[in-house]
């Protein structure tokens, strides 16, 4: 397929081989959903890495495992300062390998959420902390309407740094377009109240939830689709009538009004779990919008939320010596947006307050409270985790916070925000750290780091220069079972194995694979069946994981692998996992998802979705009428209604492809460690 010769076959002999490789990816995908995954995987090869790093920390990590004191286990911590031998020695090697080391033993399985302790109660943590914040909003509202009323009483100070904020939220924010959030807001990859699944046809076809507030305004925004609504009025004519007796027609629909945010949990590791409030499903719609337009902006300014590199370069430098950024994390950041201090920041960019007041929540109900009216509480805070456009606003207060402060302290040095991710010269840290405070923004002290070696800033760690970031096993329970369900557990592990070779990889500075942790890397791989790991290998790769990663000649080995000398590249099977909602044999969901994403742009298309009504009856038929002008449209959009097979299919399956490979030109082969 890709040497000289096989462009020279006949067209047949060109069929018969792509045949084969269809049937061998068939088999390789059977295999491979036959692979089961347990806790018992993981845990196995926590204990092999432990022993592969020997050193007393990763010792104490396997014993604390063995007791069953779990909660001591996910607990700990490693200080970077507790492994400089003075404030003038920090750079020194040794330190850093040691750190690397410790540091990789007690984050291994400090997120794993499997954990079960007399002194873990993950739901009762993520309560406390979600009220806690609640209550820390409700103080941050009094003392800055205090500080308005009265700025002699203390922390007038702050005042001028807070109209500074101002000044520059108005300038990127710039003008309010309604035209322009109409056509940003979209569906999020969660599920909002009312919604049963995250599939845009699921979103689609739910019922639409509201608050009172934004009632208005949702129903103008479902009006902008003909697909959507057609979808929750369950009407349309035939799409064989002229386009002139249709264009009158009026649909109705009833929305499900929700007084504001339902608190759920998710699973995030052993000691608490991540709390979310879920919206109302049109509110985030539009929610999601504004996000858009504050992230379009912040762009414009410089500040790109869609790239994290600038942010871990950044990191890597200031753990360099010498350097003088440091990081900075805040502590549950989304859930202390405080709602007057929005109200005071955007008070020079009142159309913006205006839209985001319309589709935000102002109550709650709180954790095990039943949906009575009395039971929900007013929000102290301004938007949470769950909002559609916290992320954005929560990154606009910190950069116009820390832009405020470096004029204060005539700072010109590099700065970066991502989120609550912060990086900035040491001299802005020491005063933009109790502005933050006043603002309502605790310090998260065990991620925040002011001095020494140790910079950590959107997923990147760096000690000295040298990338020290550490795998993390975090698969809850429900995840294994799901993936053995749907058969696509192999690639869970894949992403495991492949883990542990580039940490060896990085450990040696690129220079080969730390030979160190080959006990692990094969310990790992073994529990793969020989067969399928053999035909799973493939060239290496700093990013892939949908096969095994190994060293090009290794690959070569693969009996399913095809290398052309002449090109110098290989023809290697990988993993792909389809979401069974995407199959075109399924007729309901396929039809809905195609409306759905043509509605604008090709109005023939959209108007298939008048046969909605049609649709409706043949869920109830047992031998539905087909006109021949619906088969017509059914052949054009390739779909194949077939009666007992037109409910939306949910879940994944596994499937195999074909990809060229070339070498990356790293040394992947197993070495002993550079020093």
């Amino acid at each position: 397929m890709t040497s000289k010769a096989a462009y020279s076959l006949s067209p047949g002999s060109r069929n018969r081989k792509s045949s084969t490789a269809r049937q061998r990816a068939k088999e390789l995908a059977d295999l491979g959903s036959g692979f089961k995954l347990t806790s018992d995987h993981f845990i196995d090869v926590a204990k092999q890495l432990w022993a592969d790093l020997n050193t007393p920390r990763s010792l104490a990590c396997h014993l604390l495992l063995e007791a069953g004191e779990y909660a001591q286990l996910v607990r700990l911590k490693c200080v970077p300062r507790n492994y400089l031998w003075s404030d003038q020695d920090w750079g020194r090697p040794c330190g850093g390998r040691q750190f690397r080391d410790d540091y990789q033993a007690t984050a291994l399985l400090a997120k794993w959420p499997n954990f079960q302790h007399a002194d873990l109660d993950p739901v009762s943590e993520c309560q406390t902390s979600d009220d806690a914040a609640e209550k820390a909003c409700r103080a941050t509202n009094k003392r800055l309407l205090s500080t308005l009323e009265d700025p002699s009483k203390g922390n007038s100070a702050y005042l001028h740094l807070i109209f500074q904020m101002q000044a520059d939220i108005a300038r990127v924010l710039g003008r309010f377009c309604p035209h322009s959030w109409l056509e940003n807001m979209r569906f999020g990859p969660g599920k909002a109240s009312g919604q049963k699944g995250t599939h845009e046809y699921e979103k689609l076809s739910a019922r639409p939830s509201v608050t009172a507030d934004f009632i208005d305004l949702a129903a103008g925004v479902i009006s902008s689709s003909t697909a959507w609504l057609e979808a929750v009025s369950n009407s349309g004519t035939d799409p064989i009538l002229p386009q002139s007796e249709v264009d009158g027609e009026v649909y109705k629909f009833d929305f499900a009004i929700e007084p504001g945010d339902r608190c759920t949990m998710v699973p995030k590791n052993a000691k608490t779990h991540r709390g979310i409030r879920a919206q109302p499903g049109v509110n985030v719609f539009a929610q999601l919008g504004l996000g858009q337009m504050i992230r379009a902006r912040l762009q414009q300014a410089g500040l790109d939320l869609d790239d994290q590199v600038p942010n871990q370069d950044l990191a890597k430098l200031g753990s360099l010596p010498g350097r003088t950024e440091v990081t900075i994390d805040l502590k549950g950041a989304s859930g202390h947006i405080a709602r007057e201090l929005v109200k005071l920041l955007c008070e020079t960019a009142p159309r913006w307050l205006h839209a985001m007041n319309l589709c935000r929540t102002d109550r709650y109900l709180p954790y095990g409270n039943s949906d009575e009216p009395q039971n929900w509480v007013p929000l102290a805070s301004y938007s949470a985790m769950g909002n559609g456009f916290t992320f954005e606003l929560e990154t606009l207060i910190f950069w116009a916070a820390v832009r405020a402060v470096r004029q204060k302290v005539q700072d010109t040095g590099p700065y970066r925000v991502y989120g609550d991710d912060i990086i900035c010269s040491r001299a802005t840290a020491d005063e933009l750290i109790p502005f933050l405070a006043f603002l309502g923004f605790p310090l998260n002290a065990d991620k925040t780091f002011l001095e020494g070696p140790f910079r950590e800033s959107c997923g990147a760690d760096y000690w000295h220069g040298i990338n020290v970031r550490p795998i993390h096993f975090s698969t809850s329970v429900e995840e294994i079972e799901e993936a053995n369900e749907y058969g696509t557990s192999i690639v869970r592990w894949v992403q495991v194995s492949n883990a542990l070779r580039r940490l060896a990889f990085n450990r040696n500075h690129g220079l080969g694979c730390d030979s160190v942790l080959q006990p692990c890397w094969r310990r790992a791989v073994s529990r793969i069946p020989g067969s399928l790991r053999k035909s799973l290998k493939g060239p290496w790769s700093p990013c892939r994981d949908d096969y095994l990663i190994t060293s090009w000649a290794d690959a070569l080995t693969n009996p399913l692998v095809r290398q052309s000398a002449s090109l110098h590249c290989a023809v290697s099977p990988r993993l792909t996992v389809r979401s069974l909602a995407d199959s075109d044999t399924n007729f309901l969901p396929s039809k809905a998802l195609l409306l759905w994403r043509a509605r604008e742009q090709n109005r023939v298309t959209v108007r298939f979705d008048r046969t909605r009504s049609w649709l409706r009856q043949f869920l109830t038929k047992a031998e539905p009428t087909v006109t021949p002008f619906q088969k017509q449209v059914h052949s054009w959009v390739g779909l194949k209604p077939e009666p007992g097979d037109i409910r939306p299919r949910r879940g994944l399956a596994l499937r195999v492809g074909w990809e060229v490979f070339q070498p990356v030109g790293e040394d992947a082969e197993w070495r002993l460690a550079v020093l």
